[in-house]
């Protein structure tokens, strides 16, 4: 199945595209900073996510200001 497809399957259903993912984990032993990347990819995956079901152009200025409040770093 093509990532488009699975996108509009997911869509249909309701559920993230992960939902058709088995988890993945690691065996080995990782350093902080190499968890904290790959926490911090999570993350703005899912927000990535969350952002892309805003459908009204109001909410979705709204959370684009406050992703750019919090952008002090």
């Amino acid at each position: 199945m093509s990532a488009g497809r699975l996108r509009e399957v997911a869509i249909a259903l309701k559920k993230p595209i992960s939902f058709f993912y088995e988890p993945f984990e690691s065996t080995g032993r990782k350093s902080h900073a190499a968890e904290t990347r790959l926490r911090v990819k999570d993350l703005r995956r899912d927000a990535k996510k969350l952002i892309d079901q805003i459908g009204d152009a109001d909410d979705l200025q709204v959370a684009v200001r406050l992703l750019q409040a919090l952008e002090t770093n």
